[in-house]
């Protein structure tokens, strides 16, 4: 299974976060799947990366052309598209679920596009959302105003998965699994 996870380039941030992240990529590698990410060596995305590989997984990094000179190279294949909008269609073609887990505007926007693309598309895929210490809690908020004022219906909401641990993230990956196998 190809997953894609979104998620911060910064490693100045909460240690429980850190942790997550190094358990997802444990994860990730043990049960024989492949990370498809950012593809730098900056923040969760190294720390993510490098986890997934220890435990044998293997790396898929889409790297915008200005981001090259932070490359990967210990990637298993590493996709240069022009800007972050490629880099968006690449996840899009190449992932069977979707991660995010926490970041800043880049990732809100990833969670968003990605969002917007499987519901537009009438896409079965999930993207699951760890929502740790409430960071996403006002984007969760907002999708259910949206409903309640007509704006978006409440069946859009089964593609989008909020959880509150990483151990969450791993029982709804483990399901995408399951049934990817069948």
């Amino acid at each position: 299974m190809r997953i894609a996870v979104f998620c911060s380039a910064r490693s100045d941030i909460e240690r429980s976060w850190i942790d997550d992240t190094i358990n997802l990529g444990d994860w990730i590698g043990k049960s024989g799947n492949t990370l498809v990410y950012g593809g730098v060596e900056l923040g969760l995305m190294k720390i993510l990366a490098d986890s997934a590989r220890k435990a044998g997984g293997k790396t898929v990094g889409i790297v915008p052309i200005k981001r090259q000179n932070a490359e990967d190279r210990e990637n298993s294949i590493n996709i240069h598209v022009g800007d972050l909008n490629h880099r968006k269609e690449a996840f899009m073609q190449l992932a069977d679920v979707f991660v995010a887990l926490p970041g800043g505007y880049g990732t809100l926007d990833e969670i968003v596009s990605v969002f917007t693309s499987l519901r537009f598309s009438e896409d079965s895929r999930k993207l699951i959302i760890l929502n740790s210490d409430k960071l996403y809690e006002n984007l969760r908020l907002q999708y259910y105003a949206m409903i309640e004022h007509g704006l978006l219906e409440p069946a859009f909401l089964k593609s989008m998965i909020f959880v509150d641990t990483i151990k969450g993230v791993v029982e709804n990956l483990s399901q995408v699994q399951d049934s990817l196998l069948k």
